[in-house]
C-alpha cells in the first residue's frame, strides 16, 4: 500500500521542518470562518525509492505526465561512495509505482561520478510515448538516454551518439514538448573546442526519429566574455519555443547576470524579442531587447509560465539578489506591451535554495520557492515550501494587486522542487530533499500535488499543547527516545552577534545545521546561555554542538556546566580542551534544577566569538542504568585494509553496583581486538576498555558500524566508522590537516558534503594534509576544493614525498567540484608525506579534501582533470 501524507498548514510546525511558529498559530492568522473558501493543501505521497543526495540542482526538468501517469528522474545511490545511478519512476493513475535504471550497451545501470549542482536529470516525453533522459553532465560528452518502448522505464538505453555536436562538453539540459507536434527540444549550455561555452538548441523529431540541432543562439564565452546558464524552455500551442536563460561574466560562476528571454519560431526560422521584433543570433547581454532583469543584481534560477499555453507570455519568475545585498528575493517580470515591469513577490530578508517554478492555469500564476529555516519564533516565513498567487491574464497583469505567499509545508528538509500542471489546474509537484546536513534521515523523493479548487472545509484553531505535540521531533533523541529538555525552552544570553543569531536558535531541534545557531559578541569575554525547564530535572547529559557541521572547525574548546540550586549557581562540570562535535558532558550531580547555564570560556582560538547550534539536555530519569558510548581515533580508516584505535566507555548512571560482559561486532571480514570485555561499576563510576579493530583488505569506500552490547542491561552503543578511499578532509583537525595563518570556514559545500575552508590571496597562510600511509608505494595525489567565482588562479600546492618536494600551480576557478590530479609520487610509510596549499597569488585559496591512491592496487583511475602546472 503506498503511504501518503495530509500536510495542514497548522500541522507543520517547529521541529518538522521548522514551520509555523506556535504563537503565530495561536494568534489565529490561519483561523478562518466556516463559511468561507480555505486554500487548496498540499497532499504529499513519498516516492517508494532510495534517492541519493546527489539529487539537486535549481535547473531541470526532472518531472513529466504522460498518459495518466507521473514520470520522476532521479540520481539514486550507486555502491560506491560519491557515485550515483539514475532512476526513472512511473506513478500510475491506480497509485502503483514501477521503476527502472538508465542502462549501458552492456545493461548495466549507468553509473557517475557526484557532482552536486551539476548532476541534475531532465525528462520528456515525446507524442508517441517515449522517454528522453539527459543526465549527469559537467562539461561531459552526451549522456542520453532514450526508451525503446512507449512510456516504458525499465527498457531506457543509451542513445547519446544520436546528437549532434559530439565534440562538445555539455551541461545544464533542459527539455520540453511541443504540445501539438509531441517533437522534444533540447536547451543546454555546450562548450566547444576554441569557442568555449555556447547556448544551444535542438530538436528530436517524432516523425523523422532523430537529433538535429535548431540554433547556437548566444555565441562562445571565449568571444564575448559571458557564460550562458539555461534556465527553463516551454513550447506554446503555435510550436514557438520560449527560451530563458542568465549569464555569467568572464568565466563560469555561481553568480549570474541579465536575465535573457527569447522566442524561436520554427516554423519561419526566426527568432523574436518579447515585442514580437526579430532578433538576430547569436545574442549577448549588450543585446537589450532579450533582456528581462537588466539591473546590476545577481540572478540565480529562473521560470517562465505562458497563459493556458498560448503564445503570451504570463512572466518570469526568478531569484535576485540586489546589488549589496547577502540574501536573495524571489522577483516577477512581466511584459505589459511597451516593456518589462518588475515586482517583488517576497523581499527577501531570508536565505532560500537555488529554486524556483512558476505555474499558469486560466486566470492564476502560481510561483514555488523554497526558504531555509529560521530559528526566529516569531516569523511565519520558517522554511519549507511557499507558493505565492496572483490573477494573471492576457488582458491584465493587476500591477496593483499584490502577489500572496503563503506557506505550503512540503516534506521534511527540502531543498529542490520542479513543477507541472494538468489539464483541470493541479499542479504536480516534485519535491526533493537531500539532506546533506540532517545525517538522522536518509534522503528522499516526494510527489505533490495542488489543486486550485478552494476547500469549504476551516482550517482548526490549534493549541499550545498541540503545536508542542507535532513538533516533538525536535524534542526527543532519534535514537535513544529520549526526552531533550532544552528543546524550545525560554533561553537568555548575555550578548549576541546579530539579531538573527539570538539564543533561541540554540534550542530549535535542529542539530544538523549551523545556519541556525547562536553567537556571541566578541566583545562579551565569557558568554553564557541559560535556559528554563518545565520542570525540575536531574541533568543526566548535556550535549553541545558548536562551531561548524561535520567537523570540529571553531568548535567550543573550553565550557563549563551550571545549575541553579536553591537560588544559586553551581558548577557541575568543566571541559577542556574539546575535539569534539557534538561534546558529551555527564553530569554526576544529583540536585533536581529548574535552569541550566552553559559559559564559553577562553575564546581566543575561535575569534573572541561562541558558535553554538544546538544544545541538548537530557534527565536521568529516562537514563539507562548502563551508559555505553563508542569513539575512534582517528575516526575513520584512510584504507581499506586499515586499522584504528577504539575505546568503550561505560557509565553507571544508576544507584546500584552493575557488572557483566560486552560483546563486540564488526562487519564480515573485519577483526576486532579483544572481541569480549567486562565491566563491575559502583554508583556512578565509568570505565573504559580500549580495543583495535581492522577492516577487511576489500572493504568498499563508504560508511560501516561498529557495535558494543551488553546484554544483562539489554544496551548497545554503535560506532559509524568510513572507510575513506585515501581522503583527508580539512574538518579532521590535527594531527592530519593543520592550519597556519589566517583561515576561516566557508559556506562552500566540499566532497560528499564536508565542510571547506578559505583564506584570502597573498597572506602566506598555509593548509596542510598528512596521511598516515599503511605502506610504502607509489601513489597518485588528488585535491578537491568547491567553486567560486573569487577563486585563485594560482593556487600553490607543495608536495611532500619520499624523494623530495614538488610544487604545482593550480587553477582554482577552471579544476572545482572534481578530483584533480596533482601528480604520482613515491611515499613512505607513516605520516611523512604530505600536500601543503600556501596562498602566495590573488584570489581566495580554498582548502577541502586530498586523496591519495596507491597505484598497482587495482583501483581505477578517478575521474577527474588534470590541470596542475
Amino acid at each position: 500500500m503506498t503511504r501518503r501524507i495530509r500536510i495542514r498548514r497548522h500541522r507543520y510546525v517547529r521541529g518538522m521542518a521548522m514551520g509555523l511558529s506556535t504563537s503565530l498559530l495561536l494568534a489565529g492568522t490561519l483561523t478562518q470562518a466556516a463559511a468561507e473558501p480555505v486554500a487548496p493543501e498540499l497532499d504529499i505521497e513519498p516516492a517508494p525509492y532510495s534517492m541519493d543526495t546527489s539529487n539537486q540542482a535549481g535547473w531541470w526538468h526532472p518531472l513529466a505526465e504522460y498518459d495518466g501517469s507521473t514520470y520522476m528522474v532521479f540520481n539514486a545511490p550507486a555502491a560506491t561512495e560519491n557515485r550515483h545511478q539514475v532512476h526513472v519512476a512511473r506513478r500510475d493513475p491506480s497509485g502503483e509505482w514501477t521503476t527502472g535504471c538508465l542502462q549501458t550497451s552492456d545493461g548495466a545501470c549507468a553509473e557517475y561520478v557526484d557532482d552536486i549542482g551539476h548532476n541534475q536529470p531532465s525528462l520528456a516525453i515525446d507524442g508517441d510515448g517515449y522517454l528522453h533522459a539527459f543526465v549527469s553532465m559537467h562539461n561531459d560528452g552526451w549522456r542520453y538516454f532514450r526508451s525503446e518502448e512507449p512510456g516504458s522505464v525499465t527498457t531506457i538505453v543509451d542513445h547519446a551518439a544520436d546528437l549532434p555536436d559530439q565534440e562538445g562538453g555539455v551541461t545544464y539540459p533542459v527539455t520540453a514538448t511541443a504540445p501539438r507536434s509531441g517533437d522534444v527540444y533540447l536547451m543546454a549550455r555546450v562548450s566547444m573546442p576554441g569557442v568555449g561555452h555556447t547556448g544551444r538548441l535542438y530538436r528530436w523529431s517524432v516523425d523523422e526519429r532523430t537529433w538535429q540541432r535548431e540554433a547556437v543562439f548566444t555565441p562562445g564565452h571565449v568571444e564575448t566574455g559571458y557564460v550562458p546558464y539555461p534556465d527553463d524552455l516551454e513550447i506554446d500551442d503555435r510550436g514557438h519555443v520560449h527560451i530563458l536563460w542568465e549569464w555569467a561574466r568572464g568565466s563560469t560562476s555561481n553568480l549570474r547576470y541579465y536575465g535573457s528571454y527569447l522566442v524561436y519560431r520554427p516554423a519561419e526560422d526566426r527568432f523574436v524579442g518579447i515585442d514580437g521584433r526579430d532578433v538576430e543570433i547569436p545574442v549577448s547581454p549588450a543585446d537589450q531587447e532579450i533582456l528581462y532583469e537588466p539591473e546590476g543584481g545577481v540572478v540565480q534560477s529562473a521560470r517562465l509560465a505562458l497563459i493556458n499555453h498560448t503564445p503570451n507570455l504570463a512572466g518570469i519568475a526568478y531569484r535576485y539578489q540586489p546589488p549589496g545585498e547577502a540574501a536573495f528575493e524571489v522577483r516577477w517580470a512581466a511584459w505589459d506591451g511597451q516593456q518589462w515591469v518588475r515586482e517583488t513577490v517576497d523581499a527577501g530578508g531570508f536565505n532560500s535554495y537555488a529554486a524556483i517554478e512558476v505555474t499558469h492555469h486560466r486566470a492564476t500564476a502560481r510561483i514555488y520557492y523554497i526558504k531555509h529555516p529560521s530559528c526566529e519564533p516569531e516569523q511565519v516565513t520558517r522554511g519549507t515550501v511557499f507558493v505565492a498567487e496572483k490573477q494573471v491574464t492576457v488582458s491584465s497583469d493587476d500591477g496593483a494587486a499584490d502577489w500572496q505567499p503563503r506557506l505550503l509545508g512540503g516534506a521534511p528538509g527540502t531543498e529542490r522542487l520542479a513543477a507541472t500542471t494538468r489539464t483541470d489546474g493541479t499542479d504536480v509537484l516534485y519535491l526533493a530533499a537531500p539532506r546533506l546536513e540532517n545525517p538522522t534521515q536518509d534522503p528522499a523523493l516526494y510527489l505533490a500535488t495542488l489543486s486550485r479548487t478552494a476547500s469549504a472545509v476551516p482550517l482548526e484553531p490549534v493549541s499550545t499543547d498541540q503545536a508542542h505535540a507535532a513538533s516533538a521531533d525536535g524534542g526527543t533523541d532519534p535514537v535513544t527516545g529520549r526526552k531533550n529538555w532544552a528543546f524550545g525552552a525560554p533561553v537568555s544570553v548575555s550578548s549576541a552577534l546579530n539579531e538573527t543569531s539570538g539564543g533561541e536558535c540554540a534550542v530549535d531541534g535542529n542539530s544538523w545545521a549551523d545556519y541556525s545557531r547562536w553567537m556571541s559578541s566578541r566583545s562579551d569575554p565569557e558568554p553564557t546561555l541559560t535556559m528554563a525547564f518545565e520542570q525540575p530535572i536531574q541533568v543526566d547529559e548535556v550535549r553541545v554542538y558548536s562551531g561548524y557541521k561535520g567537523g570540529t572547525t571553531d568548535a567550543l574548546e573550553d565550557f563549563a556546566i551550571d545549575v541553579l540550586v536553591a537560588g544559586e549557581w553551581r558548577e557541575v562540570a568543566q571541559v577542556s580542551g574539546n575535539v569534539a562535535n557534538p561534546a558529551v558532558v555527564r553530569v554526576d550531580d544529583l540536585a533536581f534544577t529548574g535552569e541550566l547555564r552553559l559559559r564559553a570560556l577562553n575564546l581566543q582560538h575561535v575569534n573572541h566569538l561562541a558558535r553554538i547550534y544546538e544544545v541538548e539536555v537530557y534527565s536521568r530519569d529516562d537514563a539507562p542504568a548502563l551508559d555505553m558510548s563508542l569513539s575512534a581515533n582517528p575516526p575513520y580508516l584512510l584504507f581499506a585494509g586499515d586499522s584504528t584505535d577504539v575505546e568503550l566507555t561505560l557509565a553507571n548512571r544508576s544507584g546500584e553496583p552493575v557488572s557483566g560482559t560486552v560483546e563486540f561486532q564488526a562487519p564480515e571480514g573485519w577483526t576486532f581486538e579483544p572481541a569480549e570485555g567486562s565491566y563491575d561499576l559502583a554508583p556512578n563510576e565509568t570505565t573504559s576498555i580500549p580495543g583495535t579493530v581492522t577492516s577487511a583488505t576489500g572493504a568498499a569506500a563508504e560508511t560501516f558500524q561498529i557495535v558494543a552490547r551488553a546484554p544483562a542491561h539489554d544496551v548497545e552503543a554503535t560506532l559509524s566508522l568510513p572507510v575513506r578511499d585515501g581522503i583527508v578532509y580539512s574538518g579532521d583537525g590535527a594531527p592530519h590537516y593543520t592550519e597556519a595563518g589566517p583561515w576561516a570556514a566557508s559556506g562552500l559545500v566540499g566532497h560528499a558534503g564536508s565542510t571547506t575552508r578559505y583564506t584570502q590571496g597573498g597572506t602566506g597562510a598555509s593548509a596542510t594534509w598528512t596521511p598516515e600511509l599503511p605502506q610504502a608505494g607509489r601513489y597518485q595525489v588528488y585535491a578537491w576544493y568547491p567553486a567560486a567565482a573569487t577563486n585563485t588562479t594560482e593556487a600553490q600546492f607543495t608536495v611532500r614525498h619520499a624523494g623530495g618536494t614538488a610544487q604545482l600551480v593550480v587553477d582554482q576557478q577552471q579544476t572545482a567540484n572534481t578530483w584533480h590530479l596533482l601528480g604520482e609520487w613515491e611515499f613512505d610509510a607513516g605520516s611523512a608525506g604530505s600536500v601543503t596549499l600556501t596562498s602566495v597569488a590573488a584570489g581566495h585559496h580554498r582548502a577541502n579534501a586530498v586523496r591519495f591512491q596507491p597505484q598497482g592496487s587495482g583501483q581505477p583511475e578517478l575521474e577527474g582533470h588534470d590541470d596542475a602546472e
